[in-house]
């Protein structure tokens, strides 16, 4: 006699698993977040210099294609020549090795020096800062105190209840430097000094995603024709030519962003 499957009861016996399937993992889920919590967390920090090395890639990509197709090609040019049969992948997306070599080099110069140069300017100043703000404040109320009398010379009554809130603004700020943030920095100074193991790590995430980076950037060409590849295995041509259009279009208006606010920053 031959077996012959129902497939409405199949189909409700499917059904039936997966919905009790998705109860138990929702349960185990929410019996052990503390659990699943901390493994997340510890798969972040894993692979954080990773994370690190795709984030530093993207905003070294504009200084790398600057000096790359505006200063190292012109210092290296390559004579044109056919490319061999044996040759790799790579070898047919970057032209010039020696430019995108060098061009990585001062894209990583230049972050480690913005680097260095903003922590040495603003940890020893932070202090320093903070109370030089508290103590010029009385200068500055009496320059707004002024500045408000001669505005409103006519009219002394409006002038003085502006003059009592400036005050009473100048004594709150005051006080909460004073007593808020002024012995936290000590606490903040003491806890970079006591957390050397961390800062340790986060250096070596640091220099761990810079060699990422650099990785990234020399074959970026060869890794995004292999990204398209990917998405058109996965999706249809239509589906893949949207993906890939909204990808271009987000990446245009972020770099742009990026670039502009950059260009503020060294202004």
């Amino acid at each position: 006699m031959k077996f012959r499957w129902n497939k409405q009861y199949l189909g409700w016996g499917l059904t039936a698993f997966f919905v009790i399937a998705a109860a138990i993992l929702l349960f185990v889920a929410i019996t052990n977040a503390a659990t699943i919590a901390s493994g997340f967390q510890n798969l972040i920090n894993a692979i954080m210099p990773i994370i690190y090395g795709f984030v530093f890639a993207y905003l070294f990509c504009p200084i790398v294609i600057f000096f790359e197709t505006r200063v190292f090609s012109k210092i290296f040019p390559v004579k044109k020549k056919t490319q061999p049969e044996n040759c790799s992948e790579l070898d047919i997306f970057v032209k010039n090795k020696p430019a995108r070599v060098m061009s990585i080099i001062v894209a990583v110069l230049i972050f480690i020096v913005i680097l260095v140069g903003i922590i040495s300017a603003i940890a020893p100043q932070l202090d320093t800062t903070i109370k030089t703000l508290i103590a010029n404040i009385p200068s500055y109320v009496d320059t707004v105190t002024g500045w408000v009398n001669s505005i409103f010379d006519s009219y002394p009554e409006i002038g003085s209840e502006i003059t009592a809130l400036v005050n009473e603004a100048a004594s709150g700020i005051r006080n909460f430097l004073s007593l808020d943030i002024l012995p936290q920095v000590g606490d903040y100074l003491g806890f970079l000094t006591n957390g050397l193991m961390s800062l340790v790590g986060t250096i070596m995430n640091i220099v761990l995603g810079l060699v990422v980076s650099a990785y990234c950037l020399y074959s970026k060409e060869l890794f995004a024709a292999q990204a398209k590849k990917v998405i058109y295995s996965l999706a249809s041509v239509k589906q893949a030519n949207g993906f890939i259009g909204a990808v271009r279009k987000v990446h245009y208006s972020f770099g742009n962003f990026i670039t502009g606010t950059l260009i503020d920053s060294f202004i």
